[in-house]
């Protein structure tokens, strides 16, 4: 739109005095339209008195050609082009600026402009170029994933993992969560090995010699392979007090192999199949949380 003219020369000594409302009428009205240009300005005929008058409708803020100098206990909110695009940016009294957003080029949209490095706590960074790079003002995971260390303990849970969001190929060795950080009510699992010995009440509470099992199955499957021992597979369940063996190919439904499914892990007898003398077995056991 086209302006009224605002002239600081006018009016000029020599007017005639009697213009001098015409004049003064010309300024008020050069500075309501200014103003309207980013600011709320109705009008109820000539008169601006709408309690609202004055509020901004927008902020308009024109490209600088450099960063300007805020000077002592000041910052300054500007834009400055950046790639060809006037870019918003903030530079506090010490004169250290950040670009606060950037243009997405692939996906055509404004993105903030978030770093690595504006991600801390307490000044150490929680992410790095490792595993986390910038690309168009977006943060993006890279392959190398986040190491587990970078998880606070029960950080994740399960409400928070929607549908495979979690994928094998995507679990870098080690770095897997496990169930038992999983919100109350979960599955837990236990995966080892252990070595029988012959008894009749052989405990098996760790999954390697020194993990806990930590929970009682549900579920237990424990088998072996052995060129001189032959093999076996067995399943045994909290569902009743027997259990199922295959062996050679066949099926039996038999009693007193697994003896009890323990708050902590499950007792064993002196079957072969499950704690023959020397024979490494391999395990796997299901349970929920308590």
């Amino acid at each position: 739109m086209a302006f009224t003219t605002f002239d600081t020369s006018k009016p000029a000594g020599t007017d005639d005095p009697s213009a001098g409302d015409d004049r003064i009428r010309e300024l008020k009205a050069a500075i309501q339209e200014r103003l309207a240009v980013d600011h709320y300005m109705p009008a109820s005929g000539t008169t601006f008195d709408n309690a609202d008058t004055g509020e901004h409708k927008k902020v308009t803020l024109r490209q600088q050609t450099s960063a300007p100098v805020p000077g002592t206990d000041k910052g300054a909110l500007y834009t400055l082009e950046a790639s060809s695009i006037a870019e918003l940016h903030f530079k506090d009294e010490g004169n250290y600026i950040k670009q606060l957003t950037v243009r997405d080029t692939v996906n055509a949209k404004q993105c903030l402009n978030i770093e690595a490095k504006d991600i801390e706590k307490a000044g150490t960074a929680i992410v790095d170029d490792v595993t986390i790079e910038q690309t168009a003002g977006k943060l993006n995971v890279k392959n190398a994933g986040i190491s587990a260390t970078k998880l606070a303990t029960n950080a994740v849970t399960a409400d928070k993992l929607a549908s495979d969001a979690v994928v094998n190929a995507s679990v870098a060795a080690g770095a897997a969560i496990a169930l038992s950080k999983l919100a109350a009510g979960s599955a837990r699992i236990a995966v080892g090995k252990y070595t029988g010995d012959g008894g009749s009440a052989h405990s098996i509470t760790t999954t390697d010699g020194a993990t806990a099992i930590g929970f009682q199955p549900i579920f237990l499957v424990i088998w072996y392979q052995s060129s001189g021992a032959g093999a076996a597979i067995v399943f045994k369940t909290n569902q009743d007090g027997a259990y199922t063996k295959i062996s050679g190919g066949d099926a039996h439904y038999l009693t007193g192999i697994v003896t009890s499914l323990d708050a902590d892990g499950f007792t064993l007898n002196t079957s072969g199949y499950a704690n023959g003398n020397g024979i490494t077995y391999t395990f796997i056991a299901f349970g929920v949380n308590a």
